[in-house]
């Protein structure tokens, strides 16, 4: 169930294991109408996405960003690419045409297959999370979203809380 005011909403986040002793957090959200599946990285400094399975989810093609490489997730460094997602739906978050960033996921979703995990259309990084400041409840298992005191950035103008 997902609890809400009208400047915040409250996601359930999923605990998956994938180690005796560590877990990820996931939840779900909605990439124009179609729900997907993200893992959530407060060490991500953005939000990125598959470029495989959201290309197959737009039905387009994301454009290569040649000016720089994208480094993390456990690699060195990588091709980076763009889309525009027409609308993402965290919660009752609405975030209509916005642009990110798209890396091969490919290593994650197979180290996710192998432990049984389903795979993730992308990553929850701070770009989203210290713009809505975001709160992780470990005990409930719940991220909350607030229109926060950065909600001046030209990224979260235009995002939104739905009814």
């Amino acid at each position: 169930m997902i609890a809400s005011s009208a400047r915040s909403t409250h996601i359930p986040l999923q605990k998956v294991r994938i180690s005796e002793s560590g877990y990820h957090l996931q939840l779900y959200v909605h990439i124009n109408d179609t729900k997907a599946l993200l893992t959530l990285d407060t060490g991500a400094s953005d939000t990125v996405f598959d470029t495989l399975l959201i290309e197959q989810m737009l039905s387009r093609k994301s454009r290569l960003h040649q000016d720089r490489l994208s480094a993390g997730l456990g690699t060195s460094e990588m091709e980076s690419r763009h889309i525009r997602i027409p609308s993402l739906q965290i919660g009752r978050l609405y975030i209509p045409s916005e642009r990110f960033t798209c890396l091969d996921l490919q290593n994650l979703n197979t180290t996710y297959q192998s432990l049984g995990i389903p795979q993730v259309a992308g990553v929850l990084g701070s770009d989203i999370l210290s713009r809505f400041d975001a709160h992780i409840s470990y005990s409930s298992l719940r991220l909350t979203l607030h229109a926060g005191s950065q909600a001046d950035t030209t990224f979260a103008k235009k995002a939104y809380f739905v009814v």
